[in-house]
């Protein structure tokens, strides 16, 4: 079952139980939720998990507030609830073909105020669809145990309980069209934790009776927009709302967590940062596009969108950067230390510590690398160490501020995916790197395609130096071999050289 909306109270259990139903060729249950959490779902079990209890009880009078409070809006008129029960409750033998009609213009004119008062106001006009919502509940409960001897509310219930079909239904937020723009090409299922909810413990929430329940609706707690898309929508004419500030604020924390952004807050002016921080952010974007492809495409190609929003992402985080901890420049960095590398150790708790022309040639087939080749360091990380790791040591100044020289850096081989805005070690076959004069080289990778016949080929490659005294190495018209992507600079240890522990 796929749930994509707010659950709650019987609402809740009536939806989950339906997956208790049998069927021969049913073997197991699953739910993938992306709304409720686990405490709003216990909280609806657990009211009838041993036997509901009574709390408050209806009061009967509220009946007559509801009614009130619905007549004195005017939406609707005695005399059009009038001819409409004159029709609906007409004896059978006198109805004919044209009473359909007949009820349905006497419902019309209340529609028509409902829809200007919605126009006008849109959110008094949602309150007076809950009123008569809840004057539909509690009379369809009352009704049942309380003999009322008011024919009058029987007339309105019935004129109401017709006039809610015909009235617009609410907004109930953006509506997604995809059509043929987007396909689902593969997808990975990860266990993130596993347990259940437990419902002995704690105490139950007691039913209340029926009272002004208004829509029913689930509304969620209004949110104030952060300023970045105050600011996009003011000057672009966007209407981005709190779910593409979310995408924003998590471009800010990824790129919060990159070692090599930490280091140039600590050091740098904000000027200085957003340099580095453009490159970063390209990279993440590109990861992300699934995730919010209008955002993705309207940076990608919209030079002044994308300056603004560069601006204000690169501000958000140099600040936190330097406030986090009050001292960011005190931050320990990572330390590497030569171990034996243990065969149980190995891509578990250390790497192989690899000449980076090495690393060109060795780790072009990270299947059959020759581990005991090299040395090996233990690397003090937040990352999960596999095998296609190593460590090596970057040299020049191209790639400055984030990756210094003389910076020892984890790689991981291979890189799968797009390979574009990621900054990756490449062994070129036809040219060298104007700075070192080597084959292979450490930059951030770009590429153009076209498509020739049923695939594509590049037409040209760019891999730019992060470092503005420093030019791009741009080949064009380029063959399938002639670039070679070995691995991807994941993260930037420090200058340290490795310690023998």
């Amino acid at each position: 079952m796929y749930v994509d909306k707010r659950l709650a109270g019987i609402q809740a259990v009536q939806t989950l139980s339906r997956l208790n139903r049998i069927h021969p060729l049913k073997e197991d249950t699953f739910v993938l939720d992306f709304v409720n959490d686990r405490d709003e779902i216990r909280e609806a079990f657990k009211t009838y998990y041993e036997g509901a209890e009574i709390g408050d009880e209806v009061d009967p009078a509220r009946l007559y507030a509801i009614k009130g409070e619905l007549d004195a809006a005017g939406v609707y008129l005695d005399e059009e609830i009038a001819r409409f029960c004159d029709v609906y409750f007409k004896p059978k033998q006198k109805q004919s073909a044209l009473d359909h009609q007949a009820m349905n213009a006497a419902l019309d004119p209340a529609v028509s105020r409902f829809k200007a008062r919605s126009e006008d106001g849109p959110d008094e006009a949602e309150l007076w669809r809950g009123k008569l919502q809840a004057f539909q509940n509690l009379y369809g409960f009352l009704s049942q145990v309380i003999p009322y001897q008011d024919s009058d509310l029987e007339r309105l219930y019935v004129f109401l309980r017709h006039l809610m079909t015909k009235l617009p239904r609410r907004a109930s937020g953006a509506a997604y069209q995809f059509d043929d723009e987007v396909k689902l090409e593969y997808y990975r299922l990860q266990k993130i934790s596993e347990g259940s909810i437990a419902l002995k413990d704690g105490e139950a929430r007691k039913l209340d009776g029926p009272a002004e329940v208004g829509s029913g609706v689930l509304r969620e707690q209004p949110v104030p927009l952060s300023q970045l898309i105050d600011v996009v929508n003011e000057r672009f004419g966007t209407d981005f709302n709190q779910a593409d500030q979310l995408f924003f604020d998590q471009i800010v924390e990824a790129a919060m967590g990159d070692d090599g952004l930490r280091r140039a807050a600590a050091v740098n002016p904000g000027d200085k940062f957003e340099l580095l921080f453009k490159n970063v952010l390209e990279r993440l974007f590109v990861d992300r596009m699934d995730q919010n492809e209008d955002i993705f495409v309207r940076f990608m190609n919209d030079a002044p969108f994308q300056k603004v929003v560069t601006s204000w992402m690169a501000e958000e985080a140099y600040r936190r950067l330097r406030a986090k901890d009050g001292s960011p420049q005190t931050a320990v960095q990572p330390k590497l230390r030569l171990v034996e590398g243990s065969a149980k150790d190995r891509y578990v708790k250390c790497v192989p510590l690899v000449p980076l022309k090495a690393a060109a040639g060795a780790f072009s087939d990270p299947q059959h690398v020759a581990d005991d080749d090299f040395e090996w360091v233990e690397v003090d990380s937040d990352r999960r160490l596999r095998p296609g790791m190593f460590v090596a040591q970057v040299v020049g100044r191209s790639m400055e501020p984030g990756v210094e020289d003389g910076a020892y850096c984890l790689f991981a081989a291979p890189v799968t995916g797009s390979r574009q805005g990621r900054t990756v070690l490449v062994q070129l076959r036809d040219a060298t790197d104007p700075e070192t004069g080597h084959r292979y080289t450490v930059k951030r990778y770009e590429s153009e395609k076209a498509r020739a016949g049923d695939s594509w080929r590049h037409t040209k490659i760019t891999l730019k130096p992060t470092n503005p005294e420093y030019t791009p190495i741009v080949l064009e018209d380029v063959e399938e071999d002639a670039v070679q992507v070995i691995a991807e600079l994941v993260e930037v240890l420090g200058t340290d050289a490795p310690e023998r522990s």
